[in-house]
């Protein structure tokens, strides 16, 4: 399929399409439909672990010790491992707060997309990996 919208298409995001060149870390684009994210069997455990430590209270720099104590590559070192192209600003592969933060605030891991200039939001377009009580 001929991915046909184009970041910020207000008609594509009202229909519940992904519309981001990339998928967020923890997901992968669908190979029948571009504008579909599924979860990402491996980077799903990562996210989950994330917010499963900051539901219990961890801090987010206790959250990325843990990471970069345990090895886990960060969301750019996975993508470039996966082969997923793409202009990446390469870090020197640690995890840090902002990678934590980024996804402990982003909607997309409860299986909502809010997208485009005007955040407009769509419930319910993909699989969540985390629910909304520990999200919020």
């Amino acid at each position: 399929e001929i991915c046909a919208c184009l970041v910020g298409s207000e008609m594509c995001i009202r229909d519940s399409k992904y519309v981001a060149p990339r998928a967020p870390y923890g997901y992968i684009k669908s190979s029948t439909d571009c504008h579909q994210l599924i979860p990402d069997p491996e980077a799903t455990v990562v996210v989950k672990e994330i917010f499963l430590l900051a539901h219990l209270g961890i801090s987010i720099s206790e959250i990325v010790r843990r990471l970069n104590l345990a090895h886990i590559p960060t969301p750019i070192d996975y993508a470039i491992s996966k082969g997923l192209e793409g202009s990446y600003e390469h870090g020197d592969g640690s995890w840090n707060s902002r990678f934590v933060k980024y996804i402990l605030i982003n909607r997309t891991y409860t299986g909502d997309l809010q997208q485009g200039e005007k955040g407009i939001l769509v419930e319910k377009t993909h699989e969540a990996l985390v629910s909304r009580d520990i999200f919020l």
